[in-house]
């Protein structure tokens, strides 16, 4: 879309450099008359102000045929007209980057007499490249018949085209172009009265015989500026200059009464109209700088009235309030909203005072916070409890900020509170319920691996941990034992003493089994009198002493308290590469049952 633009730019403004090149010319070849303002110089500026740097090349070809072309149609003979073209060329392009840096950037309008001094530098040094390279031709050509007298009137002649015109095109095209509601005319009807006695008088002055009326001329063109401001300087110079060149026509003087030598007549009205430029220029892009920022400024208050009334809309809408406190003056400004989340009358806060005397909870909290944060430079939130005189407690969530002074020291707090009396009480009641569920969950986790009587690992928790000790222990090439223990004649214990004493006989059993395990070892019930313990890292040698040491414990310590004494039978099975944990627990379970044929209270490992 750029590119599109661009080259738009360059094809319609190469057309309006030749329309007025061509009549500019043609006031100077048909109609004998001068121009004292270089109108296409201007024009190639703003192209190539407008134009991507990419794009130059194009442009280059099509403004330099585009000047070729016209140049001979006037007349020019073609070496000169080449030449003329590559001046220009060369003057649109030294002007154009001189410019851009000027304003800091791409073409905008200028701000303050700094980008306004830059401008007018860049079309003098573009103007004089100009003026140079022509100097040599001695041919008459417009703007002067060659030497020092025609290169003065041609860098007059285009810096005045180039600050004018361009200024003229990018205004143009910037209405052109923009969006929105339109600006309204670029020329007023006040504005053209204006200038049409600005020509008048240009009229006057050009038929006096003193220069007793160029001061006056100046004055009323300042006047203007001052009252019209951006387009001002512009158009004073393009209605001047036109009355100049209407009096000119027929090869006459400009300044037929005071200066009758046609060139010299030229170069005056050149230096007027410049020394106009310089003196107005800058007064009118303070001026539109000035209507910029008080533009700027009414839109911002407008727009910050508008957001005051949408924030208190707002405020009210979500139950907001605000407060403001003042810690040099002590003064305390209060919303509504937040007098009401206080629940306090309105009536009872003051411009100044202390708010923690008016409440029965809470009043002292606030102000603990705020002295705890009182160095804090980022925004802090804290909940603080408050009862109002005859109403229920609220929880209110307070957002502040501090504002301190150059010197360090805070002068103002602003905070913002909100009700979230409910909120909080459902959290609170979430977070009950979730801790509830949480010891529920646990419990019953505890219940699916424990058995109830021992608090043993159960059979499911045994094997699931057999399992991953196997898969383990064969992944790092590590050793495991396991233990198969059965209570011996443990029917006969049920039998003889009862269900009641064979409940205490299990439990004796499994705190001594716990007991002669290792730190990392596990001991589970698997069965009705029957256990397993899973010792990892253990060699068959270190097992079989463990196994026997839990035998003769139990051996020797089951009996007392009312319970009769009871040996185990041992099955050892220790991990060999290849093995499952079904395999594993089939060999202990072997062993196991040759210490049961064995004889009982023995310890067995299966070779």
């Amino acid at each position: 879309m750029k590119r599109s633009a661009d080259l738009r730019t360059i094809v319609v403004g190469a057309l309006v450099w030749a329309a007025l090149a061509s009549a500019s010319l043609g006031v100077g070849t048909g109609l004998g008359g001068q121009v004292p303002i270089w109108l296409p110089a201007g024009v190639s500026v703003a192209i190539f102000g407008l134009t991507a740097k990419r794009h130059w090349p194009f442009a280059c070809v099509v403004l330099g045929l585009t000047g070729i072309t016209t140049f001979v149609a006037s007349g020019v003979p073609w070496p000169f007209a080449v030449l003329l073209a590559l001046a220009s060329l060369a003057e649109g392009m030294i002007c154009a980057e001189l410019g851009v840096r000027a304003l800091g950037g791409r073409v905008q309008t200028p701000e303050g007499a700094r980008q306004v001094v830059g401008l007018f530098g860049a079309g003098l040094v573009g103007a004089t490249a100009f003026a140079i390279i022509m100097l040599p031709i001695p041919l008459a050509l417009p703007l002067g018949s060659g030497g020092v007298e025609a290169m003065a009137i041609r860098l007059f002649a285009h810096l005045l085209g180039i600050v004018t015109s361009s200024w003229l095109v990018l205004q143009v095209r910037q209405r052109i172009v923009q969006a929105g509601p339109s600006p309204g005319p670029f020329v007023t009807m006040e504005l053209a009265w204006t200038l049409a006695s600005v020509a008048a008088l240009a009229i006057v002055l050009f038929q006096t015989s003193s220069f007793v009326f160029v001061p006056a001329l100046l004055a009323v063109l300042i006047l203007v500026t001052v009252r019209f401001a951006a387009p001002a300087p512009a158009l004073n110079v393009l209605a001047v200059a036109c009355i100049a060149t209407l009096t000119s026509l027929g090869g006459r003087s400009m300044l037929p009464n005071l200066e009758p030598d046609p060139a010299g007549a030229l170069l005056l009205v050149q230096t007027w109209l410049t020394l106009t430029l310089i003196t107005s220029t800058p007064i009118a892009a303070m001026l539109a700088t000035r209507e910029g920022m008080a533009e700027r400024l009414a839109n911002q208050n407008a727009e910050l009235e508008q957001n005051v009334t949408v924030f208190g809309l707002a405020e009210e809408l979500a139950g907001i309030g605000r407060w403001q406190v003042d810690m040099v003056s002590g003064r305390q400004t209060f919303s509504a909203v937040m007098i009401e989340l206080l629940g306090l009358a309105p009536g009872a806060v003051g411009e100044r005072g202390d708010i923690r005397d008016l409440l029965l909870v809470g009043g002292e909290t606030i102000f603990d916070e705020l002295d705890r944060h009182c160095r804090e430079p980022e925004p802090y939130t804290f909940n603080c409890r408050v009862k109002p005189m005859d109403g229920p407690e609220r929880i209110l969530r307070i957002s502040a900020r501090n504002d301190f002074g150059t010197g360090g020291a805070r002068q103002a707090v602003f905070a913002v509170a909100k009700d979230v009396t409910g909120q909080v009480r459902r959290e609170e009641a979430l977070d009950l319920a979730r801790g509830r569920a949480v010891r529920l969950a646990a419990e019953a986790q505890k219940l699916a691996n424990t058995d109830v009587l021992t608090e043993l690992p159960n059979r499911r928790c045994s094997l699931a941990l057999l399992e991953r000790l196997v898969a383990q222990a064969q992944h790092d090439s590590g050793s495991l034992s396991v233990l198969l223990f059965d209570i011996d004649h443990f029917k006969k214990v049920n039998d003889t003493f009862g269900h009641k004493a064979g409940d205490d006989v299990l439990l004796r059993v499994a705190n001594l089994a716990r007991r002669e395990m290792r730190g990392g070892d596990l001991v589970g019930r698997i069965g009705g009198e029957e256990f397993v313990c899973l010792m990892p890292g253990l060699g068959a040698n270190d097992a079989r002493a463990l196994a026997e040491r839990l035998r003769e414990a139990i051996a020797a310590e089951s009996a007392g308290e009312g319970l009769p004494r009871v040996t185990v039978s041992v099955g050892i099975a220790c991990l060999r590469p290849g093995d499952s944990m079904g395999s594993l627990l089939a060999r202990a379970d072997e062993a196991l049952y040759g210490a049961k044929e064995g004889g009982r209270n023995m310890v067995r490992r299966v070779a």
